[in-house]
């Protein structure tokens, strides 16, 4: 999952909702920062 760096509420969203920050680049159409994330559910957090 990716996003703008400058989207502040998306940013917010991904990482209440357990989505951890695996990488940072702007390799991407419109040439601008952003965050790619990446969500695990535990089996913990399951049951």
């Amino acid at each position: 999952m990716y996003t703008f760096e400058v989207n502040k509420i998306a940013q917010g969203f991904y990482e209440k909702n357990g989505f951890k920050i695996i990488g940072r680049g702007y390799e991407n159409e419109e040439k601008l920062p952003d965050i790619q994330y990446e969500w695990n559910i535990e089996i913990n957090e399951v049951i």
